[in-house]
């Protein structure tokens, strides 16, 4: 009947030292995965600002464009058709310079 006893003590023991030593493993785990997310989160908030400011810059470029096509339209179309079709050549004009500046940026 003792040795039950002390079989059972002893288990006891044995699982109680299980589970406390398992406790440093659960708190480094823990720590681990704490880790790993807020790297996870700075770096979705890093590409969330690199597509807004990518969206800027699209914008910018889009209201750049725009404005030099439109620069003096209104004034060459009061003229008269004559002036419309000028007016749509310098357009025309001005984008191609702006299609050649922007290959000779990116060669």
């Amino acid at each position: 009947m003792n040795e039950q006893k002390g079989d059972a003590v002893a288990d006891a023991v044995t699982q109680t030292d299980a589970i406390v030593a398992s406790a440093v493993d659960f708190s480094s785990a823990a720590s681990y995965q704490s880790f790993a997310h807020s790297t996870a989160v700075m770096f979705q908030n890093a590409v969330a600002e690199q597509q807004r400011g990518a969206i800027a810059a699209n914008t910018a470029t889009d209201l750049n464009v725009r404005e030099m096509l439109s620069v003096g339209l209104g004034a060459q179309v009061a003229a008269g058709a004559e002036a419309e079709a000028v007016a749509v050549a310098s357009a025309t004009e001005r984008l191609n310079v702006f299609v050649d500046l922007l290959q000779k940026l990116q060669s």
